[in-house]
């Protein structure tokens, strides 16, 4: 990468807006889930919360109503501080920012668990076959004796998102499969070798 503009150099052209900053949540959800090793399903979930709880901000930034006064701001804060699913996501994605939280997280555990789940495919004879695999999952106990697995922790936070987003007149679009499953983008380059 040369040394051009700001903008050549920064993540704008992709996260400009709060419909971009949603697809990329919706991507982390798919990388989340699909992700076979403990690691890096650690880290697609830290950034899956990261980035949801990063719609916080730009819904203050972006909305159609905003700039918004401090009241209406903190406001806001205390509604979105009731859902705990978007508390817990608060919390991770401050937990790991953060090397102490200055208040006590009000989410309780996430813990790692093995779940099974299906593999689908089409064998080499054009048959369809399933087999069950156990994958590592994360569990979120919000308080004590509401959890939530993996799958539903990722649906419910962007399920919340959608719809606040949408009461606010904001709708979210589908994102093109494309983008979506992050087709390949490599270009073969002819190179001639003396």
């Amino acid at each position: 990468m040369g040394h051009g503009s700001s903008q050549d150099r920064s993540l704008a052209p992709t996260l400009g807006t709060i419909v971009e900053l949603f697809w990329k949540a919706e991507r982390e959800h798919y990388r989340t889930w699909h992700a076979r090793n403990a690691v890096h399903k650690a880290d697609h979930f830290f950034n899956f919360c990261v980035t949801t709880h990063a719609l916080r901000d730009y819904y203050l930034e972006t909305a159609p109503d905003a700039p918004f006064t401090a009241a209406a701001k903190n406001k806001l804060h205390q509604e979105w501080n009731r859902v705990d699913v978007i508390c817990a996501v608060k919390d991770i994605a401050n937990t790991a920012k953060h090397w102490q939280l200055k208040a006590p997280p009000s989410t309780k555990e996430v813990r790692l668990r093995d779940n099974s789940a299906a593999d689908i495919y089409l064998s080499d004879g054009g048959k369809i076959v399933t087999q069950e695999v156990i994958v590592p999952a994360w569990t979120v106990e919000v308080h004590k004796g509401r959890d939530y697995d993996t799958w539903h922790f990722l649906e419910t936070v962007l399920e919340y998102w959608r719809g606040f987003l949408v009461t606010k007149g904001i709708t979210i679009p589908h994102q093109p499969r494309s983008l979506f499953f992050g087709e390949d983008e490599t270009r073969t380059v002819h190179c001639e070798v003396d």
